[in-house]
């Protein structure tokens, strides 16, 4: 036999000892995470020719192929981002309803303590501990707010340094990338090995941020951050910082030039931080605040239409929300502002105050007011404005802006930090009406006034400020009461369709009083209206405190103070089970994403098992043929007297 054979044998050995070690390292890395199976790839030597005919030249390994497939290895990425976001979601909304829901040191709780203080006050008004149980009560749901608005500025600023260190993650990745950039693009050889380092290094950035990835000719991964931003390109890595807290802004610099990406920030853990601060934190913090406002604007009105117990005027309950020292915490300018123009905001309506943060921008002749979502809710050319549908008021206080400048504004802010009760003494809160009415004894009629109350006091005014006494004299011809100065003018009261109803009477430089007249008053019968110097046994003013907590005042009227503890409960916990259906959704998506991947990628030992044996055959087979042709060799050289 000719030294052809021998020569098609022994490259059949180099081929499948090859082939043998490529199965060895497969069933070595079995369990190596993101190892991509290799397999090798025969060709033909060449066609030689001996004269009846032609025949091969033998085998030999045209290269390794790296078991990889671009698409579901892009899906894995995809799921693995979506699943990272949805678990810290899922954590970040736990965390914030276990605090505002705890059902002992939650909120609800301490709210629903409340009403049933006032109501026992209301009940025995001359007792100085019911009246201490009012004031202990209110005191402890306001420390609630001041406490769970502490814990969820805490949280905020562990988010902020969680944050901070994704972005330092994200950066040391994507250098890491760049890197085994070059050295794919200058390798001559197989860079399977590299290839799969930098899919692990994809894979680990995917569960930090959302990415996609595109591979030039050359080998070099492009990778982009929503879409559009290129966190790598070739050999070159950009990087992310946090450039702003409030608001949250996120830039990134590439070649010097530097560029907000808040808007390509989507999935990933740098997503989740970013979505569950914005979402669960501030929403639930923004929610305590304008609880804030409600109990305030709710309590104080009435309190200082009322009588404390020595009869002196109430003045406020609770401490005053509109000071100067919060308007810091409302208006926020970003840091690239290039003016000094400092804004202020006037609560006007608290049952319009939105939850989510809205933003101000000037471009050099008017501003622009955009809601959470980033729609146009107003514009205008100067300051101050009013805006009603948001229940508040934008002044410039100082300062001027410069085009480009713009504000976050946070309407309530800092009130649940800033509110506390200011009442001390129990004997001081104004349980008393301060006015009272009664019919005279020599009226022939039977008119009766009841329910007397002070519904609304001019500012400045106390309410012990009534001028008066105030008659009112029936003229039965008119059907209706003449009212002496002030304020003078008449009163309608037909006995047939008003009695039982409700009147108000306005008392220019005092007030609006309320009250029910009932019965049938007869010509000249008289109603006087005084001022009430003693409350102790008085409690009309407990009832108008009482239905101020229980009257829509929030979310546009619809909503009572005393029910928004559990309505922000009740939309937490939702938001909670939200997040923990998507973690179990997501979570399904990327397992089934791996299996995919790895039915292409995976070492299977079975599969491994039977080309180890299959290999091993191929080669015993050509060790054969090199002895078969050695022997025949040594005989055909004897045979021509060798």
């Amino acid at each position: 036999m000719s030294g052809d054979g021998l020569n098609i044998a022994l490259s059949g050995l180099v081929a499948f000892q090859r082939a043998i070690s490529t199965t060895s390292n497969n069933i070595a890395n079995v369990d190596t995470p993101g190892y991509s199976r290799q397999s090798v790839e025969f060709r033909p030597r060449g066609v030689g020719g001996n004269g009846s005919g032609s025949q091969g030249a033998g085998v030999e390994v045209a290269g390794l192929r790296r078991e990889h497939d671009a698409f579901l290895v892009g899906e894995v990425q995809l799921r693995s981002s979506e699943n990272e976001a949805a678990r810290i979601r899922d954590e970040l909304a736990g965390r914030v309803t276990e605090l505002i829901g705890d059902p002992d040191a939650g909120l609800p709780p301490a709210f629903d303590a409340i009403l049933p203080a006032f109501e026992a006050a209301a009940t025995n008004p001359a007792s100085i501990a019911e009246r201490n149980g009012f004031l202990i009560t209110l005191r402890q749901a306001t420390a609630r707010l001041g406490t769970f608005s502490d814990t969820l500025s805490g949280l905020r600023n562990e988010l902020y340094g969680r944050i901070d260190t994704t972005l330092s993650d994200v950066n040391a990745l994507s250098s890491r990338i760049a890197d085994l950039n070059l050295s794919i693009v200058a390798t001559d050889g197989d860079a399977s090995q590299l290839r799969d380092t930098r899919d692990n290094l994809v894979n680990e950035l995917s569960e930090l941020v959302r990415v996609t990835t595109i591979e030039s000719d050359d080998g070099a991964l492009s990778v982009f951050m929503g879409g559009v931003q290129a966190l790598v390109v070739g050999g070159e890595a950009s990087t992310l910082a946090r450039t702003d807290s409030q608001p949250l802004q996120i830039s990134i610099v590439r070649r010097g030039a530097s560029a907000d990406v808040g808007f390509a920030i989507t999935g990933g853990r740098l997503g989740g931080l970013v979505d569950g601060l914005q979402d669960e934190v501030e929403i639930a913090q923004a929610g305590l605040d304008r609880l804030a406002l409600g109990l305030v604007d709710a309590l104080n009105e009435v309190h200082q239409r009322g009588l404390d117990l020595d009869g002196n005027a109430g003045g406020p309950l609770l401490t005053p929300l509109g000071s100067s020292a919060l308007q810091g915490d409302r208006v926020q300018p970003r840091n690239q502002n290039v003016g000094d123009a400092v804004l202020g905001i006037s609560i006007d309506d608290v049952g319009q105050l939105p939850l989510e943060p809205l933003r101000l921008s000037f471009d050099g002749g008017s501003w622009s007011l955009f809601d959470g979502r980033g729609a146009l809710v107003d514009s205008f050319s100067g300051l101050p404005r009013s805006v009603p549908a948001l229940g508040f008021t934008l002044d410039l206080e100082g300062g001027a802006p410069v085009s480009g400048d713009s504000f976050e504004l946070r309407p309530a802010a800092g009130a649940a930090r800033g509110i506390g009760v200011l009442v001390e003494d129990p004997r001081r809160v104004a349980l008393a009406s301060p006015v009272d009415g009664a019919a005279a004894l020599s009226n022939g009629g039977s008119v009766a006034i009841g329910d007397l109350t002070l519904d609304g006091l001019e500012t400045g005014v106390s309410a012990t400020d009534l001028p008066g006494p105030i008659t009112l004299t029936y003229d039965a011809a008119s059907e209706a009461f003449t009212v002496s100065a002030p304020p003078g003018g008449t009163l309608a009261y037909a006995p047939a369709s008003d009695s039982g109803s409700r009147s108000a009477l306005t008392v220019p430089g005092y007030g609006t009083l309320g009250f029910v007249l009932e019965g049938s008053p007869a010509d000249g019968d008289v109603i006087t209206l005084t001022s009430r110097p003693v409350g102790a046994g008085d409690t009309r003013n407990a009832r108008q405190l009482i239905g101020a907590l229980e009257a829509g005042r929030l979310d546009g009227g619809t909503l009572a103070v005393a029910d928004a503890p559990s309505r922000l409960l009740g939309e937490l916990a939702a938001s909670a089970r939200g997040h923990a259906f998507d973690l179990g959704a997501t979570s399904t998506l990327l397992a089934r994403a791996e299996a995919a991947r790895d039915s292409v990628s995976g070492v299977n030992l079975d599969e491994e098992a039977a080309n180890l044996l299959r290999f091993q055959q191929a080669y015993e087979a050509n060790a054969r043929v090199v002895a078969v042709s050695g022997e025949l060799f040594r005989t055909l050289l004897s045979a021509v007297g060798g």
